[in-house]
C-alpha cells in the first residue's frame, strides 16, 4: 500500500496494530490451552474468535495479506514440532 499523506500512515498504523493485537492474542489463547485449567475453555473460546478474525472481511480491509497463508504460517510458527 502506497502511503500518500501522513493521515494514511496513521490509518495503516491502526490496522497493522489491531492484526498484531490479533495474533498476540491467539498466540496467548493457544499457549492457555496447552496448560490444564479452568482457563482452558476461555482461550479455546478466544482462538477461535481470531481465527475467525482472521478469515474476515475485515482482515481484508486491514491487510493485504492472503489469510489462507497467513493462517497457515501462524500455526506452524506455534507448532513446537
Amino acid at each position: 500500500m502506497k502511503i500518500t499523506s501522513p493521515e494514511d500512515e496513521c490509518w495503516r498504523d491502526l490496522a497493522d496494530a489491531i492484526v498484531l493485537l490479533a495474533v498476540e492474542d491467539w498466540r496467548r489463547s493457544r499457549m492457555q490451552m496447552l496448560l490444564p485449567s479452568l482457563e482452558t475453555r476461555s482461550a479455546s473460546k478466544t482462538a477461535r474468535s481470531c481465527e475467525r478474525f482472521f478469515v474476515s472481511p475485515y482482515f481484508n480491509v486491514l491487510t493485504d495479506l492472503d489469510w489462507p497463508l497467513f493462517l497457515r504460517r501462524l500455526k506452524e510458527g506455534f507448532s513446537f514440532q
